[in-house]
């Protein structure tokens, strides 16, 4: 399609016309051209007052053009309204509740704070789990490598799960400080001394 014939880019200033599909365009296009024939008969029967039984046969085939045109992107638009944006429904009604509903879902888990205490506890007990939530919050408060696969998460036990959680979410709950997770930090590197 020529730029000429583009509706997105013919459109009046403030119209945004939605994307419509090939077979629309190219009668879109057949559409238009019909219009400039209808219109050129249209000046000609204008320029010349009485016209001719050839130039009135001509006319009338080219309004058939037009009307065959119109019909067939009305029937290529039809049953892409809803894919193409034409004839789109108002967008429903919703309720406060059904909305922060919606965010919620769409946010997904909700962030729990850090629970520090047992955090350092479990590092402090060592094992694998302990490792790896004192390596995940290494890694979660500095850009250290977190050395270990995400598979591993299944050999933690519910609450080593929930603290990883936490762990990885510690930016992400409103109210944290810095200065604190540095403390949590040195204290997990005076364990980690202690224990090699």
């Amino acid at each position: 399609m020529s730029a000429q014939n583009d509706p997105a880019k013919n459109a009046p200033l403030g119209v945004n016309l939605p994307p419509i599909n090939d077979e629309a365009k190219r009668y879109l296009v057949a559409l238009t051209w019909s219009f400039r024939q209808a219109r050129e008969s249209f000046e000609m029967m204008t320029v010349f007052t009485i016209p001719s039984p050839k130039s009135a046969a001509v006319m009338v085939e080219d309004a058939e053009k037009l009307l065959e045109s119109a019909k067939k992107m009305l029937v290529a638009i039809t049953p892409k309204e809803v894919e193409t944006g034409f004839n789109a429904k108002p967008p429903r009604r919703i309720s406060l509740d059904d909305l922060l509903d919606q965010m919620q879902q769409e946010r997904g888990i909700e962030p729990l704070p850090l629970e520090q205490e047992l955090l350092l506890k479990r590092v402090a007990d060592g094992g694998h789990s302990g490792q790896f939530l004192a390596d995940a919050f290494l890694s979660a408060y500095r850009k250290n490598a977190f050395n270990h696969s995400l598979f591993e998460l299944i050999n933690l036990d519910a609450e080593g799960f929930r603290l990883f959680h936490q762990v990885i979410h510690i930016r992400h709950v409103p109210g944290w400080n810095d200065d604190s997770l540095y403390q949590i930090e040195k204290q997990i590197n005076a364990i980690n001394k202690g224990n090699n």
